[in-house]
């Protein structure tokens, strides 16, 4: 079975957004981010 590329860390959510360097990926993050909030009604 193969392992997962992404491992959970330490960097909040937001502060990895606004790293992201395409600004368009980086919309497309918060809108993801803020559409989940919503639907689950937790926290990353």
């Amino acid at each position: 079975m193969a392992e997962n590329k992404t491992m959970p860390t330490g960097v909040p959510v937001e502060e990895f957004l606004a790293s992201v360097e395409h600004p368009g990926r980086r919309n497309d993050g918060y809108e993801l981010l803020a559409l989940m909030r919503e639907a689950t009604g937790q926290e990353p």
